[in-house]
C-alpha cells in the first residue's frame, strides 16, 4: 500500500451570511409609464467542499522512485470540489446545490508553481458550459532571500549573552556566528538570533551558549 501514501485529502466549509436579507430594485415601464418593484432575497449559504491530491514529488522523496523524467516528479494531479447550497431565507434563490468539480494539476518548482484545472458544472443551476482556470504562484521568500531595500553588515561580539552588531553586511534572517568553548577546545556555532534595527543593532543569542 506504499504507493497510497502520496494521497492527500483536504476539506472545508463555511457559511455565508449576506450583508443585507433582500435587495429591493425599482423600474419603470417605458410604454405604459407603471412602476413595479421587485425583492430578491439573499440566501444564507452554506459552502462546502473539498480536494483529492496525489503528490509525486512526495513519491519519489519518501516512497519509492520509479525513475521518471524530472518534469513528471514535480507534478500533484487534483480534483477539487466546490459547492453551495442555500439554507435559509430562500425564497428566490430555491435549495438547490450548485458548485463545480475541477479536476486539474499542478506543477511544483523551487521558485514558482503553475496549475491549470477545468470548471465542470455540477447541474445546470450551476452553469452550462465547461470553464477553465490557472494559477501562477511565485514564491517570493525563494526568488528575493535577502530583505528588498539593502542589507545589514554584521561583525558580532560577545557582549554579557548578546552579540553586538556594529556593521551592516548581515541579512536580518541570517545567525550570529561566535566562538565559545565546550569543553575543552573551542569551535563555531551558528546562532538563531533576531536583528532589531536600531543606532546599534543587537543581535540575541542563546544565553546557555555563551560562555
Amino acid at each position: 500500500m506504499n504507493w497510497a501514501r502520496p494521497f492527500a485529502i483536504t476539506g472545508q466549509f463555511g457559511y455565508a451570511i449576506p450583508g443585507t436579507r433582500s435587495t429591493t430594485t425599482a423600474s419603470i415601464d417605458p410604454d405604459t409609464g407603471d412602476q413595479s418593484i421587485d425583492t430578491e432575497f439573499n440566501p444564507r449559504v452554506f459552502t462546502w467542499g473539498g480536494s483529492l491530491q496525489y503528490s509525486m514529488p512526495y513519491l519519489k522523496s519518501a516512497v519509492v522512485d520509479l525513475g521518471l523524467p524530472d518534469f513528471f516528479n514535480h507534478l500533484i494531479p487534483l480534483v477539487e470540489a466546490s459547492l453551495q447550497t442555500p439554507v435559509s431565507n430562500t425564497f428566490s434563490s430555491g435549495t438547490v446545490t450548485t458548485g463545480t468539480i475541477s479536476p486539474g494539476v499542478i506543477w511544483v518548482g523551487k521558485y514558482y508553481q503553475v496549475g491549470v484545472e477545468a470548471l465542470i458544472p455540477i447541474n445546470r443551476q450551476s452553469g452550462t458550459s465547461v470553464g477553465v482556470i490557472a494559477q501562477l504562484h511565485l514564491y517570493l521568500d525563494d526568488i528575493f532571500p535577502r530583505p528588498l531595500g539593502g542589507r545589514y553588515l554584521a561583525t558580532p561580539s560577545l557582549q554579557g549573552g548578546r552579540c553586538s552588531v556594529t556593521d551592516h553586511e548581515t541579512p536580518l534572517h541570517h545567525c550570529c556566528a561566535f566562538e565559545f568553548l565546550a569543553s575543552d577546545y573551542a569551535r563555531t556555532e551558528p546562532m538563531p538570533c533576531s536583528i532589531t534595527p536600531a543606532h546599534e543593532l543587537a543581535v540575541h543569542c542563546p544565553a546557555g551558549h555563551v560562555k
